[in-house]
């Protein structure tokens, strides 16, 4: 178990990604590619939770499966990621923005 640096953690939590997903991610983008095993090995996150931040992540399109068996998953280049969490919290505020404005049009 190895453990990961917490302003990281902390870090990828405040651009939107639960806890335990921004531990996945950040052991995927040190391993370059890993298992369901090696995550358990590596971190202090129970299976359960590694599944769910696998199928979020890749929802996210912040990680790629590499291969089906064994299931071997691999992170994005942080640099990408990081800007898809970035440009993800810039829409949600502008979209906010238009809302705040669609309210004030009809008040």
């Amino acid at each position: 178990m190895t453990e990961l640096p917490i302003p990281l953690i902390k870090s990828l939590t405040s651009l939107g990604l639960l806890e335990s997903e921004a531990k996945v991610y950040a052991a995927l983008v040190i391993l370059k590619s890993a298992g369901i095993k090696d995550l358990l090995e590596f971190l202090d996150v129970s299976k359960p939770r590694i599944y769910d931040g696998l199928k979020m992540l890749e929802e996210n399109g912040l990680i790629v499966l590499t291969s089906p068996r064994p299931v071997t998953y691999q992170a994005i280049s942080p640099n990408i990621a990081l800007e898809m969490l970035v440009d993800r919290h810039n829409n949600a505020k502008n979209d906010a923005v238009k809302q705040f404005c669609d309210l004030d049009n009809k008040i």
